[in-house]
């Protein structure tokens, strides 16, 4: 099974390889290889890999959620004010029409 790996972590390691290049002089890219060895990956590309497939296994349904519950609409999805924005569209609540030009 892959490794799987967080936003989080990555900022981590990123902050990591900045510690090692201001300490050792290395290319920032050389930096990340070394932090990603260390965590047990083949490479940096690995590493994003990973969180790649962590972000897609989070990615929520499209369907629509059942009337009562957060977030539910209960009036079969028109939202008035995103007819609102449509109806607006070409505006500039501060200037007026947006010229096209």
């Amino acid at each position: 099974m892959a490794q799987v790996i967080t936003s989080t972590a990555i900022d981590n390691m990123k902050r990591e390889a900045k510690r090692i290049r201001k300490a050792t002089g290395v290319p920032h890219h050389a930096a990340l290889e070394q932090v990603a060895a260390s965590r047990g990956f083949q490479s940096w590309k690995a590493v994003m890999a990973a969180s790649a497939t962590t972000a897609a296994s989070v990615v929520l349904p499209l369907s629509t959620p059942p009337i009562g519950t957060p977030g539910a609409v209960a009036h079969g999805g028109n939202s008035t004010p995103a007819r609102a924005l449509v109806a607006g569209a070409g505006k500039s609540p501060a200037f007026g029409p947006v010229s096209g030009k």
